[in-house]
């Protein structure tokens, strides 16, 4: 799975499970969810049960348009775990391409001792859309002429072919904002040429180099410096853009923090939240 997105969360209860008022529970539970798959691994205490039925719900969230996450599919099944070896093991992908932001809930749940225990957790990441997961920076450009979308741009008001470009690319910045802003105005045309979203910080750069030239005349200072430096900070932020994680904010359309819908949690279940509390 891409350790970009990978986030495990690894829990041991403490032996106090094993006492007479847990007779059966959750000992161990692992849980990733990304791009590529989602997993969960760990094991159960059954001291007084031959054997459990395990189960496990999947449910996939998206968010296309950056309105709020929407369910879009559930992934359902489980297996027969046995006290001879209450270990468990289950792992699977989504039978589809994702592209953009998702929210995954990892469910595991059985019942035994007259109750029913589960545990959850939920997973927030980006999927990229065109196979990168990142914008690029002038370093990459300079290094990888091969993967230029064109032979050559305009920065201010002036043309440049590829080969002045890499020259600018190349060229000591010695603390001069106009060469520093240049060559992240390269990275950042070349991005969304590339396929990435447009920025308007692009044009307020073509825009700062037209009226202050590039490689003629004293370096700008004072405010003048600081406008550039303001305008190259967001072509950084913008070239440097990388998303991998994304928080799980609470606005998946139906979800709540205990069972998914169509599943019954009795009243002595467990979050994974309440089971971590009891041992703090």
């Amino acid at each position: 799975m891409a350790k970009r997105a990978l986030f495990v969360l690894t829990v041991l209860l403490v032996s106090a499970l094993t006492s007479a008022a847990w007779a059966c529970g959750f000992a161990t539970f692992t849980a990733n969810a990304d791009c590529a798959g989602w997993m969960a691994e760990g094991s159960l205490i059954l001291d007084e049960y031959e054997s459990v039925e395990l189960g496990y719900v999947v449910d996939i969230y998206h968010d296309p348009d950056g309105s709020g996450y929407v369910f879009i599919d559930r992934i359902m099944g489980g297996a027969t775990v046995y006290n001879t070896n209450p270990t468990y093991s289950f792992s699977g992908t989504y039978g589809m391409d994702l592209c953009g932001d998702y929210w995954v809930r990892v469910y595991l749940y059985f019942t035994c001792c007259g109750s029913y225990h589960y545990m959850l957790e939920d997973f927030c990441f980006y999927c990229p859309c065109n196979g990168e997961y990142c914008q690029d920076t002038p370093g990459f450009w300079k290094d990888h002429p091969e993967a230029w979308p064109v032979s050559s741009l305009i920065l201010g008001d002036t043309p440049y072919t590829m080969v002045q470009l890499m020259r600018i690319l190349d060229t000591p910045t010695r603390g001069d904002i106009r060469i520093i802003l240049a060559q992240h105005l390269i990275a950042a045309k070349l991005n969304v040429l590339s396929g990435d979203d447009p920025l308007d910080d692009i044009g307020d750069a073509d825009a700062y180099l037209t009226a202050h030239g590039l490689l003629m005349g004293p370096h700008p200072t004072g405010s003048d410096k600081q406008d550039g430096v303001a305008i190259k900070d967001a072509l950084v932020a913008y070239n440097e853009y990388c998303p991998s994680t994304i928080p799980c904010d609470g606005t998946a359309a139906g979800l709540s923090a205990s069972a998914p819908a169509g599943l019954t949690s009795g009243a002595e279940s467990k979050s994974w939240g309440a089971i971590k509390s009891l041992y703090k």
